[in-house]
């Protein structure tokens, strides 16, 4: 009862810190909304009992298989020594920024190390992953291009007569229209027409309509879809008040400025978990994002090593 209101409530840093005054209480707060207060052991037995003990979380004892968990076994908390609420207030800040948290900021905040800091960001992104069945009906397609400007380089590492998109990084967006629109981003290996239209198929319903530019790339594909597109060079943005694709473009101005102005630089191992946050918080963004994000949590932990060596 003590959190219903705070769920249907608008989420603040003021609410937050009146509803989650100890790690206990985040771990009632677990309980009560992400598990249903169905407490189950990985053997997937919900008969289990409490045991009494003086650890920094309740113990579980499973009636089947005798195992004993806590209520963080096989959620991205697993094996962490950062206490629940300093979790939910990254989780807070993370998807309560429009345009992200770096790292650097996010540890004064917490009061942890950098490192600490961004290993916390980068476990919540993982489990951001788009969850979305394919789409279909109207659907915005388009491309962008992640990297620094040739301008801006060393001297020494300029390539003369580079068109935009040489030396960057390449990212596919799709945005399916409706009452509630929906993103997907996903980072390619290349611009090639193969690949692009590889990732079109596998992400779009064959016989919808694509809202595209003026690229040739589509081409192809013409016999599966009804393609649409605007002539961006001709500078005609919109024809007939349905052909654009305006919403692709404004996410890609939303993710650039959080490029751009929060994190400066995105590696490209690491590129596709920073979209996993821009479409989290783009899908979500009319829903409650912590229970949303809490609701994604339970899933293998990532562990500093496969982070980092892959």
């Amino acid at each position: 009862i003590k959190y219903i209101l705070f769920k249907d409530d608008v989420m603040n840093l003021l609410s937050f810190f009146e509803t989650f005054k100890t790690d206990k209480d985040c771990e009632n707060y677990l309980i009560e909304t992400t598990f249903n207060n169905e407490i189950k052991c990985s053997c997937g037995c919900s008969k289990v009992y409490k045991l009494n003990t003086k650890t920094k979380y309740q113990i579980f004892k499973c009636f089947q298989c005798k195992a004993r968990f806590s209520i963080i076994k096989n959620t991205i908390f697993e094996g962490s020594n950062i206490g629940l609420r300093k979790w939910f207030l990254a989780i807070h800040l993370l998807t309560s920024s429009s345009k992200g948290i770096s790292s650097i900021q996010l540890s004064k905040q917490l009061k942890v190390t950098q490192k600490t800091a961004w290993f916390i960001l980068q476990r919540l992104r993982e489990s951001m992953k788009d969850k979305f069945n394919i789409f279909k009906g109207q659907v915005e397609i388009d491309e962008t291009y992640v990297g620094g400007k040739e301008k801006n380089k060393h001297s020494n590492k300029r390539q003369s007569n580079s068109q935009g998109g040489a030396n960057k990084e390449v990212v596919f967006g799709a945005v399916e229209r409706g009452e509630n629109k929906r993103v997907k981003a996903v980072h390619l290996e290349n611009n090639k027409p193969r690949t692009i239209n590889k990732e079109i198929v596998r992400n779009v319903k064959l016989g919808s309509e694509l809202l595209t530019d003026e690229s040739v790339a589509y081409l192809p594909l013409k016999s599966a879809y009804d393609i649409f597109s605007c002539n961006h060079s001709q500078k005609k943005y919109v024809v007939d008040e349905i052909v654009y694709n305006n919403n692709v473009e404004n996410f890609w101005s939303i993710f650039k400025r959080g490029y751009i102005g929060i994190y400066h630089w995105m590696s490209k191992k690491h590129l596709q978990k920073y979209l996993n946050e821009y479409t989290f918080r783009y899908n979500y963004k009319n829903t409650h994002l912590l229970n949303n994000m809490l609701s994604l949590s339970r899933v293998k932990k990532m562990t500093y090593r496969e982070l980092t060596h892959g």
